[in-house]
């Protein structure tokens, strides 16, 4: 129900649906119930965001917009996952 990603200084981390049913008494929105991507994302830096990309399609992730290089020389794409978490993934800046 739980998990986490060691990124170095920060910790990003996981929870399955029925955690939150748990946490809060309110409820909560399921990001993959809205037609649309919601209004945040998660980026994760990589040298190959083609590769990324086409793995992370390969492991059921829909193409917003596939790896395209920016004005500034940055490679950015998007994606959405199968919980609907909008994802980017992008070159390093300045790298």
């Amino acid at each position: 129900m739980y998990g986490e990603l060691d990124t170095g200084a920060t910790t990003l981390a996981f929870a399955a649906h029925a955690m939150g049913d748990m946490n809060y008494s309110c409820g909560h929105v399921a990001a993959h119930s809205s037609e649309k991507p919601l209004g945040m994302e998660v980026a994760f830096t990589t040298t190959d965001v083609v590769a990324a990309h086409a793995q992370a399609i390969a492991a059921g992730a829909q193409e917003l917009s596939a790896p395209a290089e920016k004005p500034w020389g940055q490679v950015v794409s998007y994606l959405r996952c199968p919980d609907g978490s909008l994802v980017e993934l992008c070159t390093p800046m300045g790298g």
